[in-house]
């Protein structure tokens, strides 16, 4: 279904002198999704988008209204991302995907998302209401976890825009408190980092915050004001404080905190007070004056990275929380002297039990515990084996391979296919074995399309399997059989 929209007419008038937003471009001029399956006017149903992004939920007058929708994406088509919007279309919680690159060859490209909550922050150069990330975790390219607190501060650019003059560009930097998880190197840091500026939907590259950066994105930000050199430079001297002391808290929230649930309340609080600061709407002296205390001092350099379990024991539910309660030096004395009244008290009790009793029954049950994993395991282990077989053995009977030429293939024979859709999906990444033959001949070509993933046949968004060497025929009477079915690299 084909929808018509009508562009401003002030775009029609464009002059010299005037300057647009990108915001004026924002409605494209035809809808070219298409309702793939269910009642996508009113009802429930399935849209596909240009970017082959399938939205899945409830429909009114074509349009979507407040609630959840799955989502799945062109690089992650056996995965469906929940995803609940307000009645303005806006991301309230759930999943997005930033980037995704669509699979070439059977190569799947790198998957940035974010999960957790959304806010709302407005850019005064475009004049528009941006959706972006709050509270949660950020997955970047690089399988590196970004859990914490997040914020958007809108960056200026204006770019000369054919026929239209001067635009101003959605740009921003994106700034994080909270822990940086590389399981690859089993270390987290703790800190404060932000973006160079990006555009919407480009990769995130989160870099450590020097004072100096932020002091510069304020200034970029902040409209010139009339000052003297004097306050000026007063005022400059104030901000690098300010952005000194907000680095070291964010790097040594636990060190100051005393404890990782206090600092990870804290760190929305620190968040919000240095956007604040960063877009002008408060001056460094008042809050500087609240922070400027020995221990904040020492906090940066007291952190330290930890391993990735040390982490997880910290935060069992791998959840971030949000909010404005900072801890007060009493409350942190009062949470250092109940940790010591328990380590006592856990001492005493300690004593005061038989330990070989005790140790002997830690050890019978630590035995039992053991054999009923090892027995629990061995049973999954046959059973995802049995699983495992019968999919790859339903994919083989029922999926059907052809030949084709793609543009610019010089001639060469291609295999292409979809892959069939078998619930529960048991395996994620299948190679598939073919055989070509032409009619009359025995002779045929075999060959392996790898990490098949059978979402098109087309030569640039499908799978393609060069046949080698290529048949004699054409590619419509080549006869394509699938030979075999198997995990990757299996």
């Amino acid at each position: 279904m084909m929808r018509a929209y009508t562009l401003p007419i002030l775009l029609l008038l464009a002059a010299c002198e005037t300057t647009y937003t990108e915001a004026d471009f924002k409605r494209t001029t035809v809808d070219t999704s298409e309702c793939i399956s269910g009642n996508c006017e009113n009802g429930t149903g399935t849209r596909r988008y240009d970017n082959y992004a399938e939205y899945t939920g409830r429909w009114v007058d074509g349009k979507m209204v407040a609630g959840r929708y799955d989502i799945r994406w062109a690089c992650q088509p056996e995965v469906k991302h929940p995803l609940t919007l307000d009645a303005q279309g806006n991301a309230v919680s759930g999943t997005m995907i930033r980037s995704c690159r669509n699979p070439m060859n059977g190569k799947i490209g790198r998957v940035n998302s974010f999960t957790g909550t959304f806010d709302k922050v407005y850019n005064p150069f475009t004049k528009e209401q941006i959706n972006t990330y709050k509270s949660g975790k950020y997955i970047d390219g690089n399988g590196i976890v970004w859990e914490g607190e997040f914020d958007y501060i809108p960056v200026r650019q204006v770019h000369d825009m054919i026929g239209y003059g001067k635009t101003d560009l959605r740009y921003g930097s994106f700034v994080f408190i909270g822990a940086k998880i590389d399981e690859k190197l089993n270390e987290v840091v703790r800190g404060l980092y932000i973006t160079e500026p990006v555009r919407p939907e480009q990769e995130l590259r989160f870099i450590r915050a020097r004072p100096d950066y932020l002091a510069k994105l304020r200034a970029d930000f902040v409209d010139s004001r009339q000052q003297t050199a004097n306050e000026r430079a007063e005022e400059a001297r104030s901000n690098r404080e300010f952005f000194n002391t907000i680095t070291a808290v964010a790097a040594g929230t636990v060190v100051l905190y005393g404890t990782a649930r206090l600092a990870d309340k804290a760190n929305r609080n620190t968040m919000d007070t240095l956007t604040s600061m960063l877009k002008g709407q408060t001056q460094a002296g008042s809050p500087n004056a609240q922070l400027k205390t020995a221990p904040v001092k020492n906090a940066g350099a007291s952190a330290r990275t930890m391993t990735v379990a040390e982490y997880r024991r910290l935060h069992p539910a791998s959840t971030t929380a949000s909010g404005s309660a900072t801890p007060t030096k009493q409350q942190s004395s009062i949470t250092k002297t109940l940790q010591v009244a328990t380590s006592t008290q856990s001492k005493n009790e300690s004593l005061a039990t038989d330990k070989a009793t005790k140790e002997a029954e830690r050890k019978r049950q630590n035995e039992e515990r053991k054999a009923q994993q090892e027995s629990a395991i061995a049973s999954r282990k046959q059973e995802d084996e049995n699983n495992k077989r019968n999919y790859l053995n339903a994919i083989k009977s029922q999926l059907q391979l052809r030949a084709r030429h793609c543009p610019d293939g010089e001639g060469k024979h291609y295999v292409v296919g979809i892959l069939p859709k078998i619930k529960p999906k048991v395996v994620s990444c299948i190679d598939v074995g073919y055989r070509v033959t032409c009619p009359g001949s025995s002779i045929g070509s075999s060959g392996t399309i790898r990490n098949f993933t059978g979402f098109s046949t087309d030569c640039y968004m499908g799978d393609t399997g060069e046949v080698h060497p290529t048949p004699s025929c054409k590619p419509a009477e080549a006869k394509v059989i699938v030979t075999s079915t198997s995990s990757c690299g299996g």
